[in-house]
């Protein structure tokens, strides 16, 4: 069964044996080490998922570079929307495009 779970799910956190933690002990976990930290916002193990996303595409990874990496069938449809980074470089990207596009028409 333990080889079963490691293979099939490819877990990040796992026990020794590949079998996964509860949530419950990867939340305690998790907070524990932020307390520590001194991180005082609440955020959760997917919320570091979706931020490692985002930052990925404002980096500038493709859309399939992120959907291959978190394993997602349909990465566009999650994360088009979240960044307003992203939004701000699609548009002046858009602009400078247009303007040397226009440069280059007369």
């Amino acid at each position: 069964m333990a080889e079963r779970y490691h293979r099939e799910t490819n877990l990040v956190f796992e026990r020794g044996n590949g079998l996964p933690y509860s949530k419950s002990t990867l939340h305690r976990a998790f907070n524990r080490i932020c307390r520590k930290a001194g991180i005082t916002k609440h955020i959760t193990i997917h919320g570091l998922r979706h931020t490692h996303a985002v930052l990925l595409l404002e980096s500038g990874a493709s859309l399939k570079d992120v959907q291959e990496r978190l394993g997602h069938k349909s990465t566009a449809d999650v994360y088009a929307h979240v960044s307003k980074k992203l939004e701000e470089k699609s548009v002046d990207g858009y602009s400078n495009y247009m303007d040397y596009a226009q440069l280059n028409m007369k």
